[in-house]
């Protein structure tokens, strides 16, 4: 679960600044969703 996380959070700050989803990238709805 914390490696799934780090990996949401690594993909999060690659791409949230470039289409905006930063503030609502919610990490455990996208872990729900793999």
């Amino acid at each position: 679960r914390d490696e799934g996380r780090k990996a949401a959070e690594d993909f999060g700050r690659t791409c949230g600044p470039n289409i905006g989803v930063r503030s609502t990238f919610d990490i455990d709805d996208l872990l729900e969703g793999v």
